[in-house]
Parts: structure tokens; sequence; C-alpha cells
């Protein structure tokens, strides 16, 4: 990672925003079921959010309008899948390293903005979710739009969540968008 921002930072020596999206779906099983090896690995899943803000936050530009997004999920305050126990670990840790770079850079400008999702979520070429099959999931260019609209916001060491419900009528908007535009 380090080399990564030291190659872009020749090209680019200040970044106006970061996005810092890791994990994804795993199913380990309930908590009773887990190893202490899942455990680990489900850990390993929210270290990539602390490499990512080590070797990219100091690129940041030293301004208000700067922000560092982490996309996290709502599985760490409520298990809702018993059988993704080891998701709501990774998730509960990734907050605990998001919390702890908000109070690193408390006195810094940038923002540093938590965007926590609370749906399922599938490419925009899917008809569903590749692993979850029940409920409905969204596409990911809901969320993108989010990420867009929280960069361009005012938000500053908050974490904004993302509800199934405000993407079904996003969904429902851009749907509409797309019929008139084709009229």
């Amino acid at each position: 990672m380090e080399k990564l921002a030291t190659e872009i930072s020749y090209v680019h020596p200040e970044i106006n925003h970061i996005v810092s999206c890791f994990g994804g779906d795993f199913e380990k099983g309930t908590a009773s079921e887990l190893h202490p090896d899942d455990v680990h690995d489900a850990l390993d899943r929210a270290i990539p959010h602390l490499l990512l803000a080590q070797a990219f936050f100091p690129l940041l530009k030293d301004h208000k309008s700067s922000s560092f997004i982490f996309i996290t999920g709502m599985l760490g305050e409520r298990c809702s899948i018993p059988n993704m126990a080891a998701l709501s670990i990774a998730n509960a840790a990734a907050y605990g390293i998001i919390r702890s770079i908000e109070a690193e850079y408390a006195d810094e400008p940038q923002r540093i903005i938590e965007l926590r999702i609370a749906a399922l979520v599938r490419r925009d070429n899917q008809a569903g979710h590749p692993f979850i099959k029940e409920g409905r999931a969204y596409p990911a260019s809901l969320i993108g739009d989010e990420v867009v609209a929280v960069a361009t916001g005012s938000q500053n060491r908050e974490i904004v969540r993302v509800m199934a419900d405000y993407l079904a009528t996003k969904e429902v908007e851009s749907a509409t968008e797309k019929i008139s535009l084709d009229e």
C-alpha cells in the first residue's frame, strides 16, 4: 500500500477524496460454529481500512472539503444474518479502526466519514445477490451515488447510514430518470 501511495503521490501530490471499501460477504457460520481461525480471517478483512488510511491519509489535501470515506456494513451493529457471524465481527472491527483514525486526526481539517450500508448490494449487471438469495439486493451504482453525495457534502466525523428503504426509493427514481431519458 505504501508503494502505491508513493507512486500516486508523484502524479497527484494532493488527493481530494479517498474511498476505502473492503470486505464483502462471506459465510462462515453462526458464532457457535466459528473456529478461532475464522475470527482471525474476519479481523483480517478490516485491516485494509487501516493500511489504506496509513498510506493515503497523508496525501489528502489539507482542506475541509477533502474527505476520507470508509464504506462498511450494518452487520457489525446487529447480526441479522446468524450464518454471517464472521462478517459481523469484521464490520465491528472496522468500526474500531475508523473511530481510532477519527481520534488521531481530530484536529485536522479533512473530513472522515463512514458510509454504513444496511442493505444487500449487488453488481449492476446481476439480477440478485450472488450468495444471499433471500431479500432484495440493490445495484452498486446506487452506493456509488451515495459516495459522491457524501464526498461533496458537509458531513464530518459522522456515520451516514444507507438504509434499504432509502435505496428502494432511489432505485425507483433512477428507473424513472432512465425512462424519461429514453422517451
